[in-house]
């Protein structure tokens, strides 16, 4: 009877010790959650700019007008949400964590809950949205262009090297108010008329000044 009490008595404390674990697990989540939202929040109403940001095209646009569009307030919380919640933990996140907020099997009138069910639920379409480029990325393309697996790289590349030259880190010394057209639709062929007129004048600037 003794051996029998023991290993029942073990048994008991190793379904204690896991619900417990499962406890601390579940509010270090939700912890992390309520550190985005205040984090998201912050830096949608300031000018802060975290080093973390280690990808600035990415970056959600600052909002210009009150009240602050809903949408955009969740763009920054998402931001701050990104940054540590890494790809080996993002599945398990989208299949497991929905209701992390509802002890219940009611969803209450939370408000703070149902936001956190719209930020959830925008990252689980885009995990099923099969898109290969971000929404940022493609407001640069043209809208005939079609986004695929075999030209995506090269999208991307365009992108990214218009940019470099808007911002002054790739050298325009091989532009010039004569041949900027040409290289451009050579180069550029994919870039949105509108976009490509905005470089060329950035462009032509910093030409004038060297």
């Amino acid at each position: 009877m003794t051996i029998i009490g023991l290993l029942v008595l073990i048994l008991a404390l190793a379904a204690w010790l896991y619900k417990i674990n499962a406890m601390l697990n579940k509010e270090i989540k939700r912890n992390r959650m309520h550190q985005s939202f205040t984090a998201g929040i912050i830096r949608a109403v300031t000018d802060y700019h975290s080093r973390t940001d280690s990808d600035e095209f990415e970056i959600p646009d600052r909002p210009t007008r009150l009240p602050i569009p809903y949408p955009m307030m969740l763009e920054n919380i998402d931001w701050e949400l990104s940054k540590d919640l890494l790809m080996a933990n993002y599945e398990t996140w989208l299949k497991n964590d929905r209701n992390i907020f509802f002890d219940e099997k009611t969803y209450g009138d939370d408000g703070f809950n149902f936001m956190y069910l719209d930020l959830f639920d925008k990252k689980l379409s885009e995990w099923h949205s099969n898109e290969l480029i971000s929404p940022k990325m493609k407001q640069w393309l043209s809208e005939e262009v079609k986004v695929t697996s075999q030209n995506v790289g090269e999208l991307e590349g365009e992108i990214g090297m218009l940019r470099d030259l808007m911002k002054g880190k790739l050298s325009c010394d091989g532009f010039s108010r004569e041949n900027i057209d040409q290289k451009f639709a050579l180069m550029f062929n994919h870039i949105r008329a509108d976009r490509l007129a905005e470089a060329k004048k950035v462009i032509l600037e910093k030409l004038k000044g060297t």
